[in-house]
């Protein structure tokens, strides 16, 4: 379990979300353990993402799968931490796009599905009337997906918002790289009002075929639910929201998020081995024909975060349980 601890304190300039509240958890194939396996993240308190290379790669081209992903995720940060987002970001897709972009400039082999969300301004003057607008000026989640990942909003213990899986066929999803036609404006956009307090998930599909959403949202909420409701302020009581200089005590809200993202990975791993279990990906067999039952052993991404105002970091930033500095994605560069 990787988890970012911050000293945090609220902007008392202008008002925007982000990223900040965020852990991840991931576990390799257990015949991809030792090579890192074939996923690969970005956790930053403005952008998430998560993908996941393709296996074909490595079973038929002799090709590390996990090349094309580690490649995207590390475009991608580096646009980020030069500033690419700057004052008027760049939406999911475009920063993909550049990423993508990246990619073909320097060949990188193989190919990878895709999950990227950031948060924007509104875009059009229904999404700019709503109060969560009025208060902060991204409230936006910008989501860009091709492939078989998944992102899932969590407020109040419920699922407000799930995005979709992009398949040509069944085991065969939309993906990025040599040899696919499919390009990043072939994604699914989704633009999304979201508030504080909001939970996003990011997860690869090793994840999602293994534990179904209402389990992994009740999973997660067990955990944050409880922890969120003792800080939980009235949204719509601005004399409440509005205490800029409020401090936020961030340790056991990210314990909770921590705890909940462990539990999700373990029950999608215990699903995995399980034969006889009825699983998201043993359902999608049978519709397609196939005799299968139990789960599905794989690369296993989850990233959570709770969307918050944006904060102003002390100096000192620290990491609890974790050798790896986020948001350094899981994998040796290309």
């Amino acid at each position: 379990m990787h988890v970012v601890k911050l000293l945090l304190r609220h902007n008392v300039g202008g008002r925007s979300l982000a990223f900040d509240l965020r852990a991840v958890n991931l576990v390799s194939h257990p015949k991809r353990s030792t090579c890192g396996g074939e996923d690969a993240f970005l956790s930053m308190s403005e952008v998430q993402c998560v993908f996941d290379g393709v296996s074909w790669w490595k079973e038929y081209a002799g090709v590390d799968s996990g090349l094309y992903s580690a490649a995207l995720a590390k475009f991608m940060y580096s646009f980020v931490e030069d500033d690419a987002l700057g004052s008027l970001p760049l939406s999911s897709c475009e920063l993909l796009q550049r990423a993508y972009d990246a990619c073909l400039s320097d060949e990188i082999h193989g190919t990878s599905t895709a999950l990227v969300a950031t948060l924007q301004r509104p875009c059009c003057a229904a999404d700019a009337s709503c109060s969560v607008s009025a208060k902060f000026s991204n409230c936006m989640l910008d989501v860009c997906s091709i492939g078989d990942c998944t992102s899932m909003i969590i407020r109040d213990g419920r699922i407000v918002f799930v995005s979709d899986e992009q398949m040509h066929s069944f085991d065969y999803s939309f993906q990025l790289g040599q040899g696919s036609a499919d390009i990043p404006v072939h994604s699914l956009q989704y633009r999304v009002v979201v508030r504080p307090g909001d939970v996003l998930l990011l997860g690869s599909d090793g994840i999602f075929d293994n534990v179904f959403k209402h389990d992994i949202a009740e999973l997660v909420w067990k955990f944050v639910g409880p922890v969120c409701g003792r800080y939980a302020l009235d949204f719509d009581r601005p004399s409440q929201y509005d205490v800029a200089t409020k401090i936020i005590p961030p340790d056991d809200v990210l314990r909770a998020l921590s705890a909940g993202v462990d539990e999700v990975v373990r029950v999608a791993s215990a699903n995995a081995r399980d034969v006889k279990c009825n699983t998201p990906y043993s359902n999608k067999a049978i519709e397609n024909g196939a005799n299968y039952r139990g789960g599905r052993l794989d690369d296993m991404t989850l990233l959570g975060s709770i969307i918050d105002e944006k904060f102003d970091l002390d100096r000192s930033v620290q990491l609890a349980e974790s050798g790896v500095l986020l948001p350094t994605p899981y994998r040796d560069w290309p």
